[in-house]
């Protein structure tokens, strides 16, 4: 895939995380933080392509931006999370969106877990290298329940899977 940004080759007993960033310089520094932290990288645009990038490759991880042309991150979410084959691949929405309405949307649609820009390295590397640590025991969304939680003095309904 030839979208400007330079990709890893899956190395054998390398991680390979697919990161999906509308933005260069976010995604080349994204890029250069996980290769540091010793991992294979894709990277991909906006959903379209990062689907794209999925019928031929299966990465351990997913780290997707919002706000991206042709399809947000809560679409790829979605898309991505209703394909059998796909579903349990974790996905990271890494976002300056930090209102808590949009943190519900993006756990609704199927991300698994919510990080605000800007963010740390260490706290970026941390999470990463604990999800991948626990891929194996991760599970399906089909067991996902619908929770209430308030915020802000207003009532928000959040699918997830309680194990989590």
């Amino acid at each position: 895939m030839d979208n400007g940004f330079p990709q890893d080759q899956a190395a054998k007993g390398r991680e390979e995380i697919l990161i999906l960033e509308d933005s260069k310089p976010q995604a080349q520094r994204l890029i250069g933080i996980l290769r540091e932290g010793g991992y294979s990288v894709i990277a991909a645009r906006d959903g379209v392509e990062g689907l794209h990038a999925l019928t031929g490759s299966r990465p351990d991880l997913i780290i997707s931006d919002i706000w991206m042309p042709r399809l947000d991150g809560y679409g790829f979410c979605q898309a991505l999370k209703k394909d059998s084959g796909l579903a349990r691949i974790p996905v990271i929405l890494l976002t300056s969106l930090s209102e808590p309405k949009d943190i519900v949307e993006g756990l609704n649609a199927g991300a698994d877990y919510y990080l605000t820009k800007p963010y740390s390295k260490s706290l970026l590397l941390s999470m990463v290298s604990s999800i991948i640590a626990d891929r194996d025991s991760f599970p399906a969304r089909d067991g996902a329940q619908t929770f209430e939680v308030s915020t802000r003095g207003k009532r928000e309904h959040i699918s997830a899977n309680p194990s989590r």
